[in-house]
């Protein structure tokens, strides 16, 4: 299951990193597992959180590997790494710094994305004083920290202003 992602938002992040084509929506629930032998959840705190369905499951004869930064994650992976972090991207960094991998720039632009996202633009009182360390150190690896948040705030297409224009025009006070 892949959430929506805003395709005002994908426009503008492809300038930074490759963003495959995404099946949108498939119900893991009738998704034939079989040809997999894992299944890696990431920001997800619950086995449930997959699917956008009640009846969802966890897959038998594959492993699960669940990466999570929720307060709430009681591990239901085979393999859990669960840290409560303001961002599932500041967990993955963490494990690529332990496995003493170092992300080239379109990895790090990738990783600084989800954690600017997913912390609420550092806004979310789950926001840690790691994920703006680890932040750091993807800025000094390469990430385009401004870029993105242009691209992300301040970048408006023309759809999205024209929808300002009719609410700013009937705005009352």
């Amino acid at each position: 299951y892949e959430k929506n992602i805003s395709s005002r938002y994908v426009e503008q992040l492809e300038r930074f990193i490759d963003i495959p084509k995404l099946i949108e929506n498939i119900n893991p629930s009738s998704y034939d597992f079989s040809k997999h032998d894992c299944l890696i959840c990431t920001d997800a705190g619950s086995i449930h959180h997959l699917s956008s369905t009640s009846d969802f499951e966890k897959p038998q004869n594959i492993k699960v590997v669940n990466i999570d930064h929720h307060e709430g994650n009681k591990g239901y992976g085979d393999y859990n790494y669960v840290k409560e972090l303001g961002s599932a991207c500041s967990v993955v960094y963490e494990l690529l710094k332990k496995w003493e991998i170092k992300p080239d720039v379109q990895v790090a632009n990738a990783l600084l994305i989800g954690i600017t996202l997913d912390t609420g633009f550092y806004n979310y009182n789950s926001t840690t004083a790691l994920d703006f360390y680890y932040s750091g150190e993807l800025i000094d690896l390469g990430a385009k920290h401004y870029d993105i948040t242009w691209q992300l705030t301040f970048n408006e297409n023309e759809a999205d202003q024209k929808v300002r224009k009719v609410v700013f025009s009937n705005l009352v006070i």
